[in-house]
């Protein structure tokens, strides 16, 4: 009796594993890509405002998540007195020419300070091809680097949504966490079939 419950145990998990969506299966190994709201953000060596600022990000710029939510918590950290929730990421820096762990800081994610929390970064949705010539619409493999793009390509200035999967399980664009600048993109002319998804360059990429 004992082994035929525990066969049975076995089965449902099997079953239970089976069913979730791949969605939900790769949110851990995924990161959240940003969009600045805030006119300018301060990137700061430690999680409050009384560290250092290293560099300064514009609105319109865009940064991701250094680990997601399932990650340690020292990812994110309140500070209180003055009130901000502090968000360790990846930001841009045009010199290096991609999101590289040579540039990551601390910025402020949300501001409390006049008693209610102000957001300064929306979770993209979508992006604008920005590199002139394009982007290649896929690659032969991301992780942990880009290699044999597609030789088609996708203009400059082309609207791509994010993942539709991505919309559902995590609410926007994600980021692979084995190569942070392989966004997880949808198809153009197919923006709320979940079918169509791969990965861009998302440094060719202006996320909105």
């Amino acid at each position: 009796m004992y082994k035929k419950f525990i066969c049975t145990l076995s089965v449902l998990f099997v079953l239970l594993v089976t069913f979730i969506p791949s969605a939900a299966l790769a949110s851990s190994t995924t990161l959240s890509v940003y969009d600045v709201t805030a006119n300018s953000l301060s990137v700061r060596i430690g999680p409050g405002t009384t560290y250092s600022t290293i560099a300064t990000i514009s609105k319109g710029a865009d940064v991701i998540e250094y680990c997601n939510y399932g990650s340690p918590a020292d990812c994110r950290v309140t500070q209180n007195s003055p009130r901000y929730d502090m968000l360790k990421a990846y930001y841009p820096v045009s010199s290096i020419g991609q999101y590289s762990t040579s540039a990551v800081g601390w910025i402020a994610e949300a501001d409390g300070t006049s008693g209610s929390m102000v957001s300064y970064l929306n979770h993209a949705f979508g992006g604008v091809v920005q590199k002139s010539g394009g982007t290649p619409r896929a690659y032969s493999s991301t992780c942990p680097s880009f290699s044999g793009p597609n030789q088609a390509h996708w203009p400059n200035g082309t609207s791509i949504p994010g993942d539709r999967a991505d919309w559902i399980s995590d609410g926007g664009v994600e980021a692979q966490m084995c190569n942070v600048n392989a966004w997880r993109m949808g198809d153009p002319e197919h923006p709320y079939d979940a079918s169509y998804g791969y990965p861009l360059n998302g440094w060719h990429l202006n996320s909105y």
